[in-house]
């Protein structure tokens, strides 16, 4: 369990690499499915802060697109992402 975790890690930071790269290239299409997998990846091993700054590259490839109200969903799905898990870090419930 702990090796497929450890996998999945790795493979996330590999699809969050590729989607900047992609970004910076200004291949929208490409980020955005790289970034869409890492953020699966982010939920399905639970890591919040990981799935926050996703969903922040995401709504910058948003914007960048001209798609202010779902970058304006993703900003603030982010933004409580992270309110959670400093409050879990903090000891506290969200």
């Amino acid at each position: 369990m702990a090796k497929a975790l450890q996998f999945k890690g790795i493979e996330d930071n590999v699809h969050g690499n590729l989607g900047r790269i992609a970004a910076m290239l200004c291949d929208i299409d490409q980020a955005r499915r790289e970034f869409e997998q890492t953020l699966e990846l982010h939920e399905s091993i639970g890591i919040s802060l990981g799935e926050a700054r996703t969903c922040q590259a995401l709504e910058d490839l948003g914007n960048l697109a001209g798609h202010a109200e779902e970058a304006s969903q993703l900003w603030h799905r982010a933004e409580a992402l992270r309110t959670n898990a400093e409050m879990a870090n903090a000891g506290q419930q969200p």
